[in-house]
């Protein structure tokens, strides 16, 4: 089982209005149309004592309350890499509008 994971924590600002409902209908859109049952798009809430800290704190500056934004790709057949890839990719590039900063690289193949 071949196991990847695209670059994709990334810090994702959901404040009120139009730009927080379009950014859930994307990820719903994709989360709809992935290629791989393996494949995900999630979101994880940085809150409570992490938020009140100050960012100048400690080495770790991402305080504010925020989500990060997590797309897991993942497939078994090699053959199945570039549509999967594609995909997260597309994405990556519809999500864009909607992120603030601090790409990580989480792939299992550096």
């Amino acid at each position: 089982m071949v196991h990847r994971r695209a670059p994709a924590l990334l810090e994702i600002e959901l404040s009120q209005g139009r730009h927080r409902d379009t950014a859930i209908e994307v990820m719903l859109e994709f989360g709809a149309t992935s290629p791989s049952p393996y494949t995900g798009i999630g979101l994880q809430q940085m809150t409570g004592v992490a938020s009140r800290v100050d960012a100048r704190a400690t080495a770790f500056a991402h305080r504010d309350r925020q989500y990060d934004f997590l797309i897991v790709s993942q497939w078994e057949d090699p053959a199945d890499a570039d549509g999967n890839v594609a995909w997260t990719r597309r994405c990556f590039e519809a999500m864009t509008p909607y992120l603030k900063e601090g790409v990580e690289d989480h792939s299992a193949e550096k």
